[in-house]
């Protein structure tokens, strides 16, 4: 997969954010994952026309549509209280390091950055999105 920190990787359209560490204080129960030492969840993230549409354990996306590899950064909700959920909008930071740091508004890179845009899945199929 692409590296999501350098080259074209993110979509407002459809697409995975996956192998995310999310906390799984920010996770509804039950959890779609067991949470490791350090109180995250490894997940895959549906994000789609702005918002999560589903949280699922790490490796049971489907095959059908290509995400974004993560290998573990973490995320977390821009709104540091707000869950991670279906139907939040998908106003996400994404840590995977200095200098590997991106976030999202409505699943859209919101920062100047070395960031491409680009779709990784289906083209867009739905209407701007909602918060």
């Amino acid at each position: 997969m692409d590296d999501p920190f350098s080259s074209p990787s993110f979509s407002t359209g459809k697409y995975w954010l996956k192998r995310a560490r999310i906390p799984a204080v920010r996770l509804l129960p039950p959890l779609p994952a067991p949470p490791d030492e350090d109180g995250f969840c490894l997940c895959d993230v549906r994000i789609e026309c702005g918002a999560v549409r589903a949280v699922l354990a790490a490796g049971e996306s489907p095959c059908c549509c290509r995400g974004v590899d993560l290998d573990g950064a973490r995320v977390c909700h821009l709104s540091p209280e707000a869950p991670i959920r279906p139907g939040v909008t998908a106003d996400l930071t994404i840590d995977g390091g200095p200098g590997r740091r991106v976030r999202l508004r409505a699943g859209a890179i919101d920062a100047a950055g070395p960031y491409a845009v680009a779709c990784v899945c289906t083209p867009p199929r739905c209407g701007p999105a909602r918060r």
